[in-house]
């Protein structure tokens, strides 16, 4: 039973379902496989279409179950889970070995009809040719040559960062790109990314989306503090008066935040809402939490974890920001490193494009609250840690690039800071 939720997962379309759902005969299922099964083919039947695993709960339940016992909707809410979750490398195997199964047959036909005179030896040779031109191209799916790149337009646009600074040292990040952003608790990581964000908004296409995997704070104060960014309001203010802004925000940006807000963020969850809202950033707030399948990512694993990261830029053509936690000895400094990156050794480092260390001030002795300029904005060091990004406006300027920047803590706005404050 160990396959068992890669099996339906990779009948989770009509098209494999029609094709490979009698083989399951090599497979036996489980008394909720066969409940899960049942399912497909009554979906398949009403709405003639892939399975939505969105929806496919509620129509299990709602619509063909509505009198199941509480208890065994959760026996089979945690299977539908399962099969969400499982991976997907491990189905479309599956499907390919059953496929090539379906090949082996045609030719075994083919000959045996020509063995009991019914058929003809260029039949056989005709199946063993598409046979083999099947495989040659499942070999090849993902061949490319030079003479075969093309260059478009959404390989050759970047999204500008809000800070300049990022700005002078690379083109912007972009589908494909990787970002990881570390820093010590309470020095601002989500106001970074925060700001970054609603300066994104307006530079992409009108079909993609900003989206959020938030295992941190609560998702609706998350969006208080985006709509705070941009009004320039303390957060309780935006709260106070949440209809108005809202709405405001949505006028000026379109509704183009998904937050996902869950202490339990699996793979499989992640990809699901991938596939249905097309993303041009995926933020992860905090990466190193998301589970695989039903289990914690542990240390060991992080590695994997955030090369599966890299896999999704890739394979959704997004950009992927990863915000992670900071080690103990990046307290009290303003340039961080990429070794005070909490687990810096697994890894994680070598996946991405960007990496970007924040770090403040350590207090002085007798000190005990940070420095403010005359608005009231504290001062955070934005360190380019690592980067493999096309370069930007100032050529040279690419790692260990340090940069004194503001923050207003109201507002959680990130900006410059100009030659004139500076002086």
């Amino acid at each position: 039973m160990l396959q068992q939720p890669a099996i339906l997962k990779a009948l989770a379309t009509k098209k494999a379902y029609t094709s490979h759902a009698e083989k399951l005969v090599k497979h036996p299922l489980s008394p909720e496989g066969k409940w899960v099964l049942d399912n497909y083919k009554s979906w398949y039947e009403s709405k003639d279409k892939d399975i939505d695993f969105n929806v496919f709960p509620d129509y299990c339940f709602a619509v063909r179950h509505p009198n199941m016992s509480t208890d065994k909707q959760e026996l089979y809410s945690v299977i539908i889970q399962n099969i969400i979750s499982a991976d997907d490398s491990v189905a479309d195997d599956i499907i390919s070995n059953w496929c090539r199964d379906d090949r082996v047959l045609d030719i075994n036909y083919s000959i045996e009809s020509y063995l009991d005179g019914t058929g003809t030896i260029d039949s056989v040779t005709q199946t063993i040719r598409e046979a083999g031109e099947l495989d040659a191209v499942e070999a090849t799916d993902d061949v490319l040559t030079i003479d075969n790149v093309t260059f478009g337009k959404e390989d050759l646009e970047r999204l500008k960062w809000n800070l300049g600074c990022l700005n002078d040292c690379t083109a912007g990040i972009g589908g494909g790109n990787l970002a990881i952003v570390f820093a010590s608790s309470n020095v601002g990581k989500s106001s970074f990314v925060i700001s970054e964000v609603v300066n994104f908004i307006p530079q992409i296409p009108d079909d993609k989306y900003i989206i959020w995997f938030n295992n941190e704070e609560e998702l609706k104060l998350l969006y208080a503090r985006h709509v705070s960014c941009v009004a320039g309001k303390k957060t309780s203010e935006i709260k106070e008066n949440w209809d108005a802004y809202s709405k405001g925000f949505v006028k000026h940006f379109g509704d183009k935040i998904v937050g996902i807000d869950s202490g339990n963020i699996t793979r499989g969850k992640v990809t699901s809402i991938l596939d249905k809202y097309p993303p041009a950033v995926v933020v992860f707030n905090n990466l190193d939490k998301i589970q695989k399948g039903n289990d914690m990512a542990m240390h060991k694993e992080l590695g994997a974890l955030y090369q599966w990261g890299r896999e999704l830029a890739k394979d959704y053509n997004t950009a992927v920001i990863a915000v992670c936690q900071a080690s103990d000895n990046a307290a009290g400094k303003s340039m961080l490193t990429q070794n005070m990156m909490q687990d810096s050794r697994v890894d994680k480092c070598g996946e991405a494009d960007i990496i970007i260390g924040i770090g403040r001030a350590a207090l002085e002795e007798g000190q005990t609250e940070e420095v403010r300029d005359e608005t009231g904005n504290v001062f955070r060091y934005i360190n380019v840690c690592k980067n493999k990004l096309d370069e930007g406006t100032i050529e040279g300027k690419r790692e260990s690039y340090l940069n004194m920047v503001k923050l207003n803590t109201s507002t959680g706005k990130y900006s410059d800071i100009t030659k004139q404050e500076f002086n």
